[in-house]
C-alpha cells in the first residue's frame, strides 16, 4: 500500500514499484480508492501473497498529534480473509 500518490506517480521509481513490485496506490481522501485497495488486498491474500500496511500512515503530524488515527481497512481485510495481523513497532531514541 502507498498513500502518497504525488511521490508514487511522479517518479520512475514509483511507477516501477506499481508495475514490478505490486504496490497498491491509494488516494486516502477518496472513499472509492480506499474501497478498491481493500478488494485488491483481499485478492492478493487469497492467492497467498503477503500484504504490508502501516495503518496510521504518518508520524508526527504535529507536535501534539504524533500519529494519525489508524485506518480500519487492514482489520476488515484480515477478518474477510481469515488472515492474522502482525504489528511492528518502530522506536526512535534521541541520542
Amino acid at each position: 500500500f502507498f498513500g502518497s500518490n504525488p511521490i508514487l506517480l511522479n517518479s520512475l521509481d514509483g511507477l516501477l514499484a506499481i508495475l514490478l513490485n505490486g504496490v497498491i496506490a491509494i488516494n486516502r481522501q477518496v472513499k472509492e480508492s480506499r474501497q478498491a485497495s481493500v478488494k485488491k488486498a483481499e485478492s492478493a491474500l487469497k492467492r497467498g501473497i503477503s500484504v504490508s500496511m502501516m495503518v496510521e500512515g504518518i508520524w508526527n503530524k504535529t507536535a501534539n498529534v504524533p500519529l494519525l488515527d489508524p485506518w480500519p481497512g487492514i482489520y476488515k481485510i484480515a477478518i474477510a480473509t481469515n488472515t492474522p495481523v502482525y504489528t511492528i513497532t518502530l522506536y526512535r531514541r534521541e541520542l
